[in-house]
C-alpha cells in the first residue's frame, strides 16, 4: 500500500524524475501532497522513513552521490480508543443476544465465534494477530499455589510469550472447544486454529461483525469521535488492569508484549487515575444517593 502511494507521487504526479534530481524540497512537497489527502503525520513519517532507506541504499551502491535530507513530521502520540465499563457491558449484551439468535444457522455460528473472540481478547490483552493464529495445542493448564489457570502461548511481532487468561475466562475456551466438537462430531485436531471456519481454516477478519455489534450497541465511536476497532479490546484490557488490577507498569508491559514507555505514553491518564486513587484513599464512605450527572 505504501509502495503504491510513493509510486503514484514520484512516477505519476512529478513525472518520474531521476534520483539525482530529487532533493530535500521534493520530500517536503511529498509531505504537503500527503497531508492534502488527509493522511496523518504518523503515516507520512513511516512513508518518509521507507524513502530514506531507498535513497541510502542508492547512495551506498553509488547510484547517487549523496542522499538528500528528509525532514519527518513531528510524531504524535495517539491515545488508544477503548470502552468504559458501561460501554463494554452494552457491547457484550449485543454479542450475547446475537450469539443466541438461532434463526439463521450460519449467522449463529458467526456471532458465536465473534462473541468469544472478543471475550478472549478482552481477557488476555493479546493482539488480534496473536489470537487469530492461536491453535488448541498452544493452550495448556498450569497451577500456581492453589490456583489453576489456562495459559496461551502467543506468537506475534515481539516473539513468543505465554499469557494467562483472566481467572474465570477459560470457560470461553471450553465453550469454543465444545462447539467445534459438536460441529465435527469428534474433538478438533490440536493443530487446528481455535477461531476457525467450518472447514477448519483460520478466520481472517472479524471486523465487519465487530463494527455491526458496536453500531447496534451504540458504541462504534468514542466520545472523542474516534471509531473503535477490534484493537480497542486490547486497550480495554490494559485500562482495566491498570485501574482494577493493581499491577505495575512493568508487569503489564511484559504481559502484553510491549514496552514500559509505550504503556506510559498511551495509557498515561489511566496510570494517573490509578495513582490518584491510591493517594486519595480514605476509609470514609464516599457513596451518595443524590442524582447528580457526575
Amino acid at each position: 500500500r505504501t509502495n503504491n502511494f510513493i509510486r503514484t507521487y514520484f512516477v505519476k504526479e512529478i513525472n518520474d524524475p531521476r534520483l539525482e534530481a530529487i532533493s530535500q524540497t521534493t520530500f517536503a512537497d511529498y509531505t504537503t501532497y500527503r497531508y492534502a489527502h488527509e493522511v496523518s503525520g504518523n503515516t507520512i513519517r513511516r512513508e518518509l522513513v521507507i524513502l530514506g532507506q531507498i535513497f541510502r541504499f542508492a547512495e551506498e551502491r553509488g547510484y547517487i552521490s549523496k542522499s538528500p535530507k528528509i525532514v519527518l513530521p513531528k510524531k504524535i502520540t495517539n491515545r488508544r480508543s477503548t470502552f468504559s465499563k458501561e460501554e463494554y457491558r452494552r457491547f457484550y449484551r449485543v454479542l450475547r443476544r446475537n450469539a443466541k439468535n438461532d434463526t439463521n444457522k450460519r449467522n449463529l455460528r458467526r456471532w458465536f465465534y465473534l462473541r468469544d473472540y472478543c471475550l478472549v481478547l478482552a481477557n488476555t490483552g493479546a493482539r488480534v494477530g496473536e489470537i487469530r493464529s492461536l491453535r488448541w495445542e498452544h493452550i495448556y493448564k498450569t497451577t500456581i499455589g492453589a490456583e489453576e489457570r489456562r495459559v496461551l502461548q502467543l506468537k506475534g511481532k515481539t516473539g513468543r510469550r505465554d499469557v494467562a487468561i483472566n481467572a474465570g475466562a477459560e470457560r470461553y475456551l471450553f465453550r469454543l472447544y465444545d462447539f467445534r466438537t459438536n460441529e465435527l462430531g469428534r474433538p478438533p485436531q490440536l493443530s487446528e486454529p481455535v477461531f476457525c471456519n467450518e472447514s477448519g481454516k483460520e478466520i481472517g477478519s472479524h471486523k465487519k461483525g465487530f463494527d455491526a455489534a458496536c453500531e447496534q450497541a451504540g458504541v462504534l465511536y468514542s466520545t472523542d469521535g474516534e471509531k473503535r476497532s477490534i484493537y480497542s479490546l486490547r486497550h480495554f484490557y490494559a485500562h482495566r488492569r491498570i485501574i482494577d488490577g493493581n499491577v505495575s507498569v512493568y508487569e503489564l508491559a511484559n504481559h502484553m508484549g510491549t514496552s514500559v514507555d509505550l504503556i506510559q505514553d498511551h495509557y498515561g491518564p489511566q496510570l494517573n487515575i490509578a495513582s490518584s486513587f491510591k493517594v486519595s484513599a480514605t476509609t470514609n464512605d464516599q457513596s451518595t444517593t443524590e442524582n447528580y450527572p457526575f
